[in-house]
């Protein structure tokens, strides 16, 4: 048996796919116009990450820009130095491009207005090429655009036939767990929780993308207690959230490392900024409860139907 497609939903999704294929050639036409917006980076074009735990998971960084001319500005994608960095680019109506890799994006055409901003994300994996990929690093990003070539930001290249390609970098040195812990700066310990001492006892994640998965967080300790203590549980107050101590034991004045890990698409969380506590739970037990908060916010990029677990879980 045949079923029949609606007539008014073939003629919604005729009428979205002429659109796009109008806009996009528009886009690819103006283009190649001699006159064109410019890329201006607001926040620098060059990031320094310092210091990268090759355990550490995805590192996330964002590039504002804007169109600083008077005539509209054609963005024609991007693309990468590396295949261990991928870059998307967030419109001014906040859609997000697919992610861009190693190759030329293709077909991809989107036009700035004068003064719009818009961003690049920028994700680079420190594990990507395995243990021998530690040491100093330096990622490119190339942007594509219909700017013209002013020999500081915008360059041209040889395969890029019309405008220019503006590049944005990422630098730093990947280093192994063990030496992320011993050259990272001896943090000030300031904050007292029963005999526990924190550098903070709070940690913002900040704007957490929902599809960007777990981020994780490194909360360094002294414990100061008279005795030794072992640690029997790190309970959450959300299933969201996990935690774990590098040691099971502390003799007095040992240091220690409290790991809290938070997904962002586990279930559906509050709107706008919010905390989850975790607490450290010892025997012999502490007079005063021992416990952090981590706050965060999510963008629901993927939207409540993509969560994990839905609402009744």
């Amino acid at each position: 048996m045949t079923r029949k497609v609606p007539y008014l939903l073939v003629m919604l999704v005729f009428t979205a796919s002429i659109s796009l294929t109008i806009q996009t050639a528009f886009a690819e036409d103006i283009s190649k116009k001699f006159n064109s917006g410019s890329v201006n980076p607001t926040t620098g074009s060059v990031m320094d990450l310092g210091i990268v735990n090759i355990d550490g998971g995805m590192v996330e960084r964002v590039f504002d820009l804007y169109n600083g001319e008077s005539e509209d500005l054609v963005l024609k994608g991007a693309f990468t130095s590396c295949a261990c960095t991928k870059a998307s680019i967030e419109l001014p109506d906040g859609t997000v491009s697919k992610a861009f890799g190693t190759s030329l994006p293709g077909k991809w055409f989107r036009v700035i207005k004068p003064g719009e901003k818009f961003k690049v994300h920028v994700q680079f994996d420190p594990a990507f090429h395995g243990e021998g990929g530690t040491g100093v690093f330096r990622r490119d990003i190339y942007l594509i655009t219909s700017a013209s070539p002013d020999d500081n930001f915008s360059s041209r290249l040889p395969m890029i036939r019309y405008g220019s390609v503006s590049m944005l970098r990422l630098k730093g040195e990947v280093v192994t767990a063990k030496e992320y812990r011993t050259r990272m700066p001896s943090p000030s310990f300031s904050k007292k929780v029963g005999d526990f001492i924190f550098r903070s006892t709070d940690h913002d994640f900040g704007v957490v993308k929902q599809s960007g998965g777990i981020v994780r967080y490194e909360m360094p300790f002294i414990y100061e207690g008279s005795a030794p203590v072992s640690i029997i549980g790190t309970p959450t107050s959300c299933a969201c959230v996990s935690a774990g101590i590098s040691k099971n034991t502390l003799n007095p004045g040992e240091s220690g490392i409290l790991t809290v890990e938070f997904d962002p698409n586990y279930h559906k969380e509050p709107e706008g900024r919010f905390f989850k506590s975790v607490l450290i739970l010892t025997n012999p037990a502490q007079s005063v409860e021992v416990g952090i908060r981590v706050w965060a916010q999510v963008d629901l990029d993927l939207g409540s139907e993509d969560y994990k677990f839905k609402e009744e879980h």
